[in-house]
């Protein structure tokens, strides 16, 4: 993995939809606990100001927020946040 350059919080996955790197990121976030954000191809995360919103050019497109509670993996599909919501919505 990358490292981050701490602009935004947490760790961020692009092309989640390909089945390798959503296996590998997968497997990031449970060993390391972070808060794991990941957007498939054709989606987007706006950030603006300290909100966001998320963008789609396909109507099947999906972004994900992946936590570990209890030692297990929960996906949030945040594909419907068309309206701004502010980032702490992301990160608790």
């Amino acid at each position: 993995m990358i490292q981050e350059l701490g602009v935004i919080q947490g760790v961020h996955c692009p092309h989640y939809n390909d089945h390798e790197i959503a296996k590998k990121f997968d497997k990031h976030i449970l060993m390391s606990n972070h808060t794991g954000i990941a957007i498939e191809e054709n989606c987007a995360i706006e950030f603006n100001e300290g909100l966001f919103r998320i963008i789609k050019s396909d109507s099947n497109a999906k972004a994900y927020k992946l936590v570990v509670k209890e030692d297990e993996l929960q996906k949030t599909e945040l594909t419907n946040i068309t309206e701004y919501l502010p980032l702490e919505f992301l990160y608790r």
